[in-house]
């Protein structure tokens, strides 16, 4: 019986809580910051919460060379791990 609890403790540990709206906001805005900070070109943000339940929000942007791209998705990827969201 004990066992049982400690799996579904694992398992409720294992899954990501849901954020709530200002959290999604506050993630967005700081994503939105990093990005305008690293010279980021053609900033669009596409709000999705309508249309979609795999996504609230894309951002999506584009850099001046390959070099670029790689350190806005590094900076980008970078802070949302050290975040502690989950990156698909």
């Amino acid at each position: 019986m004990n066992e049982s609890i400690a799996q579904n403790k694992q398992l409720a540990d294992a899954v990501p809580a849901l954020l709530t709206d200002q959290d999604v906001q506050h993630y967005l805005e700081a994503l939105q910051t990093i990005l305008d900070d690293k010279k980021a070109l053609n900033l669009v943000v596409i709000d999705l919460r309508k249309r979609s339940t795999m996504a609230d929000f894309f951002l999506v942007c584009s850099g001046n060379s390959s070099t670029h791209t790689r350190a806005l998705a590094d900076a980008a990827y970078h802070y949302m791990k050290d975040a502690g969201l989950t990156i698909y």
